[in-house]
């Protein structure tokens, strides 16, 4: 017997008809037995209708270009932090010292 745990991590790729025939079988006969995951279906079905009514929105110019350089930032800052955690001062002055 198929949990509904499982059947609501399947429910969006049922709507959408994306799952394996035996797949689809088991939702099936879950659904025909729990009211509560067929009000899920219901809910997800509203849902998707309202999401498929939005209007789509151009982006700002330089969108992208902003946001990769956000990421590349805060990369950078993660990378630094691990850097100082890793490598303490007292580490690299003798290091320094011996590459010279």
């Amino acid at each position: 017997m198929t949990t509904c745990k499982g059947v609501n991590n399947l429910l969006p790729a049922y709507l959408e008809e994306a799952l394996s025939p035996e797949e689809k079988k088991r939702v099936e006969e879950h659904l025909a037995s729990c009211s509560h995951c067929r009000q899920d279906v219901v809910d997800l079905k509203k849902a998707l209708g309202l999401l498929q009514n939005i209007e789509e929105v151009e982006p700002p110019p330089f969108f992208e270009q902003r946001i990769m350089a956000a990421i590349r930032e805060e990369k950078k800052q993660k990378q630094s932090v691990w850097r100082k955690l890793f490598f303490p001062l007292h580490i690299k002055i003798p290091i320094q010292a011996l590459s010279t």
